[in-house]
């Protein structure tokens, strides 16, 4: 009971701090209810021994497809990235730590947006283009290592997915809370 207080107090300060602390005006990175295809948000908490992990991304990114999965090889690809994402270490790695992983949670959602009412006076190539499924991937992961003393990650999702091209990552720390863009060049985070 104690721990599952203390995972929702965790859970809480993150929703918090990704929501209040990092809205940023640019629309580019603009963060609420935003799906851009080829970015995504990584919400990171480090207390006492253990890592709150979450990841929000359009599945674009990770399945190279947004509808939902018709063919053999569509249920293939959601099967493979699914079973991928059992583990943390398809999003990060913790170098020179003894880590386990205590907990996990995987949530794909498929949104269908039919956008035809919203201009009826548009020709049928520009009503098509509107017909819009959104899916996303919402990731959890509680980490549990022996020690965090000068904590390193490094972000294996742009080796994993080529799809990712930016990942907004949000970070509390010992006390701390920052910000930091990702890219396939930049992979290393050093607390």
């Amino acid at each position: 009971m104690k721990n599952k207080i203390k995972q929702l107090a965790i859970t809480t300060i993150l929703m918090t701090f990704s929501l209040n602390v990092f809205s940023d005006t640019d629309e580019h990175h603009h963060q609420e209810d935003v799906h851009v295809h080829g970015a995504a948000v990584l919400n990171i908490v480090v207390e006492d021994k253990t890592i709150l992990i979450e990841l929000e991304s359009p599945a674009m990114n990770i399945l190279g497809f947004e509808h939902e999965p018709k063919t053999e090889e569509h249920h293939a690809i959601v099967k493979q990235a699914n079973e991928q994402f059992k583990s943390y270490l398809s999003i990060l790695s913790i170098p020179d730590k003894q880590c386990k992983q205590t907990g996990s949670e995987l949530e794909f959602a498929h949104d269908s947006h039919d956008d035809k009412h919203h201009d009826d006076h548009h020709d049928k190539h520009h009503d098509d283009e509107h017909n819009d499924v959104h899916s996303e991937y919402h990731l959890n992961y509680t980490v549990y290592c022996d020690s965090l003393k000068d904590l390193s990650l490094d972000i294996n999702l742009f080796k994993n997915f080529p799809g990712f091209e930016h990942v907004d990552l949000n970070w509390i720390h010992e006390q701390k809370q920052g910000k930091t863009d990702l890219s396939s060049e930049n992979t290393l985070v050093k607390f």
